[in-house]
């Protein structure tokens, strides 16, 4: 967690671009110097994985052994430079814009339920517009056709208390009016999703919806600081823009208990 003032609702804001680079040959190995033999340990979770440090293993690999779930990375992973602004994974973006389809059908073992319903939107749209399907307590409820790539209006009516499942053609995470709606109509969960590239849940409880857009605002105006000055530096400017609402939405997440998202990859 991240401090805060006694009785105040304030956080603490990492302004990135304010960072001095200090170069560092080692700087796993020159962080974990600065703590006791016992602290380390404790960072890295028993002394057989601190000596597994010291032989030469990499710190995160030790960490997302044990965490799975919740894998440690890097920002060069998602904006696409590193300490030296060199590019560092493949210029994906343009390939997954507006495309079509090229999987048949989608299927990730977190949505054996759901992966029907994915492939239904896949059959009837061939990606290249947004379609809906509404579920409510397991049951199908309505399949809801769009002719827009960019939107597909489900009533409100339909929205309470269902699971909401969109696709985007962008292959891009939530929008800000996604949320908005499920939040102002009790959805229950919220997914959305693109074939080739990545399936995204929210879930949220007992949220101020007034509070939350304003965290929403604050979060998106760092955003658009740093990813303007990543691709200032090098970053690519498609990518950047791709990963912008995923960065968002896992900022609100980290910030607020009340409100569950993940990004799955297959």
């Amino acid at each position: 967690m991240l401090p805060l003032h006694p009785h105040c609702h304030c956080r603490y804001i990492g302004h990135y671009s304010k960072v001095h680079k200090i170069v560092v040959k080692n700087p796993q190995l020159s962080t974990m110097q600065k703590f006791s033999l016992n602290e380390q340990r404790q960072i890295v979770g028993s002394y057989a994985k601190l000596q597994e440090f010291h032989n030469g293993e990499d710190i995160t690999k030790l960490f997302n052994r044990v965490r799975p779930d919740y894998p440690v990375g890097f920002y060069r992973d998602v904006f696409g430079y590193n300490g030296g602004m060199r590019t560092s994974f493949k210029d994906f973006g343009d390939s997954i814009k507006d495309s079509t389809v090229t999987k048949t059908t989608v299927t990730h073992n977190m949505f054996g339920k759901y992966n029907r319903y994915f492939n239904d939107i896949i059959l009837s749209t061939k990606n290249k517009v947004e379609n809906a399907i509404v579920i409510r307590d397991g049951v199908f409820i309505k399949h809801i056709k769009s002719m827009n790539k960019d939107s597909v209006d489900v009533p409100p009516h339909l929205i309470s208390s269902s699971v909401v499942i969109h696709n985007h053609p962008s292959g891009t995470s939530f929008s800000k009016d996604d949320i908005l709606l499920g939040i102002a109509h009790n959805a229950k969960k919220l997914i959305v999703f693109h074939p080739d590239t990545y399936i995204y849940e929210a879930s949220f409880e007992n949220i101020n919806i007034e509070k939350f857009f304003l965290s929403y605002d604050i979060i998106q105006k760092d955003v658009d600081e740093y990813l303007s000055d990543a691709v200032s530096k090098g970053a690519k400017n498609n990518i950047a823009s791709f990963e912008k609402q995923h960065i968002i939405m896992s900022e609100l997440a980290r910030r607020n208990y009340d409100f569950n998202y993940k990004r799955y990859k297959y």
